[in-house]
């Protein structure tokens, strides 16, 4: 089993933000390396809510994983260890990845190179999971959504669910492929409602409305939305029968990262 891959620096505070920011939704996270890409999995510990990120191969240079299992490489980590890895980065001049084993403990070490000349090697200890411990990580396999909308103002969300929490633990979604999108919470006494403009529907014939009621968990939507700490190059909201998927794709051909929210349908 080998893997290594150079991170190019353009793209290592994106690779660090984001592994970052996915510390909210589990403690720990897990990397599926393929020869293609580097699928990160967090699961919250109820297993209600998701996220899968995926670095492409734009991100590394001197790319290479190898294995019995189809080249397939799965690393259990701990979201906090890499952090404290990754702390006083800021002048980093080149950083290579590269999966060691030593005396059989398996660890992910990143040599880093400063602009000051100084090199630094973090060790990340890693579990090295067999093809059936990682089923856990699996993508939900839901229907493909019947709704899609690019949310330009996706992150602003965020502070209107903040004061929305206060009301209820979840929230009614309304949306159709018109450029609608109303967001609201209320219980006995109160009720409030956010319509958000700069709405588009993404891969829908706009000559029939089509229109999804969801509610969601606040908690949950709100990690997704936190999470997104890079601007992106675009945010689409998708709806399934099950499900809010937030699908993030990011600048430069970096990846994407996906978010799987249960939903329940509001029947009207």
């Amino acid at each position: 089993m080998r893997f290594h891959a150079f991170i190019r620096i353009q793209f290592f505070d994106t690779f660090v933000s984001t592994i970052n920011s996915q510390a909210s939704i589990a403690e720990t996270l897990c990397f599926h390396i393929t020869p293609e890409a580097i699928t990160m999995c967090a699961i919250q510990k109820d297993h209600t809510f998701s996220a899968y990120t995926q670095f492409l191969l734009d991100m590394f240079d001197d790319y290479l994983s190898e294995s019995n299992a189809n080249n397939h490489i799965y690393l259990e980590f701990n979201s906090h260890s890499f952090s404290k890895a990754m702390a006083n980065t800021k002048s980093v001049k080149s950083v290579r990845m590269k999966l060691s084993c030593y005396r059989g403990t398996p660890s992910l070490l990143f040599d880093m190179e400063m602009l000051d000349g100084i090199s630094i090697r973090q060790d990340l200890s890693v579990k090295v999971l067999q093809l059936q411990e990682f089923s856990i990580y699996e993508e939900p396999n839901t229907a493909p959504p019947f709704l899609k909308l690019c949310v330009r103002k996706a992150k602003e969300l965020r502070g209107v669910l903040s004061r929305m929490k206060i009301v209820d633990d979840a929230i009614s979604i309304e949306a159709n492929n018109q450029g609608m999108l109303n967001v609201s919470s209320s219980n006995v006494t109160v009720f409030m409602e956010t319509t958000f403009s700069s709405v588009q529907a993404v891969d829908t014939d706009t000559s029939t409305v089509i229109s999804a009621h969801m509610r969601v968990d606040i908690k949950s939507l709100m990690k997704a939305l936190a999470s997104i700490q890079v601007e992106p190059k675009a945010v689409h909201f998708c709806f399934n029968d099950v499900a809010l998927i937030i699908y993030v794709i990011m600048k430069a051909g970096a990846g994407n990262v996906t978010y799987f929210i249960p939903g329940q349908i509001v029947e009207e």
